[in-house]
């Protein structure tokens, strides 16, 4: 049994492919184009976003709170922030 990885056993597998279909979230050159015109982001140096649940144990406050330190540096970028949850309205 040298050799063997006693911890896969290819006969006793099978393969589950991803339920999603990520050709939908390929990008164009043509989104592209329509995504950094529509939030003007050929002006910035840099893009920072978040996606996920707005929840306490996600601590996006701390992210926001890095932001703040960012952007008191001057620096020129965009927060996306995309999600939702129960500290939603809290944090926006």
């Amino acid at each position: 049994m040298e050799g063997k990885n006693n911890f896969f056993i290819k006969e006793n597998s099978i393969v589950l492919y991803n339920g999603i279909d990520t050709d939908k979230f390929r990008k164009n050159e043509i989104d592209k184009k329509n995504i950094y015109s529509q939030y003007q982001l050929d002006k910035v140096e840099f893009v920072l976003g978040y996606v996920g649940r707005f929840v306490e144990e996600k601590d996006v406050a701390n992210l926001l709170y890095a932001v703040e330190l960012i952007n008191f540096e001057k620096v020129n970028f965009k927060l996306f922030l995309i999600g939702d949850g129960p500290c939603k309205n809290e944090l926006i």
